[in-house]
C-alpha cells in the first residue's frame, strides 16, 4: 500500500524541497511551519499504520482517511505554535543542517559505530544551532539551500531508486546496500546546496535588513552635529 503512494509522497518532498532551497530565506516561518506539519503529520500516519491498523484490514480508502485526519493534526499543531516558530525558526533550522552535515560528515571518513555517527549528529546540531543565532542571514540561506535540497534529492530517489537506507548507512557507513548510489546522490545533493545558496544570495541578500536602521543612523547623524 504504501508502495502506492510514494510517487505522491515523492513529488511532495520536491516541491516543498524546491521551495526551501531555492525560496527558503525569503517564506522561511512559514515553509518552517509546514515543516513542523509535514513531520507531525508523517509521524502520526506512520505510527496509526504500523500500530493500529490491522494489515488485513487495510484499503485504500482508510489510508486516505488515515492521512486527511493526520494531516488536520499536523496543521494545527503547526497553527498553534507559529510564534514559536518565528521566534526560533533560523537556529532550528540551522540545527537541522547540521545534524545531517554532522551524520554525513562521520559516514565520509569511514566511521561505523552508530553511537559516534549518532553523537556526530547531535554535535553538529548543536554547532548548527548555535552558528544560526551568531549568523542569521547567511545560516538563513545555505540552511534552507541544504535541507530542500536534501528533500528534492530524496524525493528523486522515490522516483529514480537506488536511494540508500539511511539506516543502512547510519550503522554500516556509506556502503552499505547502496550500490554506489550514495555518491551520485550525494553529488546531486552538494550542487543543488551551492546552486541553491547562489540563487538565494543573488535574490535575497538584503533580505531581514531593517530599513528602519538606514532612519535610525541618519538621525544618529544628526545627533553628531548634522541638525
Amino acid at each position: 500500500m504504501l508502495d502506492k503512494i510514494a510517487p505522491f509522497i515523492g513529488a511532495i518532498l520536491i516541491i516543498f524541497g524546491g521551495l526551501l532551497a531555492f525560496a527558503g530565506a525569503k517564506f522561511l516561518f512559514q515553509l518552517v511551519a509546514v515543516l513542523v506539519a509535514a513531520i507531525i503529520s508523517a509521524f502520526l500516519f506512520f505510527t496509526a499504520y504500523n500500530l493500529f491498523i490491522p494489515q488485513d484490514k487495510v484499503s485504500t480508502t482508510l489510508v486516505v482517511i488515515v492521512i486527511i485526519v493526520c494531516a488536520l493534526i499536523g496543521l494545527a499543531v503547526a497553527f498553534f505554535t507559529y510564534k514559536f516558530t518565528k521566534a526560533w525558526a533560523i537556529p532550528l533550522v540551522a540545527a537541522v543542517a547540521g545534524g545531517m552535515l554532522g551524520l554525513v560528515f562521520f559516514k565520509l571518513v569511514g566511521v561505523k559505530n552508530g553511537y559516534v555517527t549518532i553523537l556526530g549528529a547531535v554535535l553538529g546540531a548543536i554547532g548548527g544551532g548555535f552558528l544560526g543565532k551568531k549568523f542569521n542571514s547567511l545560516v538563513r540561506i545555505v540552511g534552507t539551500a541544504f535541507i530542500g535540497s536534501w528533500f528534492i534529492i530524496r524525493g528523486i530517489g522515490m522516483y529514480a531508486g537506488g536511494y540508500p537506507s539511511e539506516t543502512d548507512v547510519i550503522k554500516n557507513g556509506v556502503h552499505a546496500n547502496t550500490g554506489g548510489a550514495f555518491w551520485y546522490y550525494f553529488a546531486g545533493l552538494i550542487v543543488l546546496v551551492i546552486v541553491g545558496s547562489a540563487v538565494q544570495f543573488r535574490l535575497f541578500r538584503d533580505e531581514g535588513k531593517d530599513e528602519e536602521d538606514a532612519f535610525a543612523g541618519e538621525d544618529e547623524g544628526r545627533t553628531c552635529g548634522c541638525f
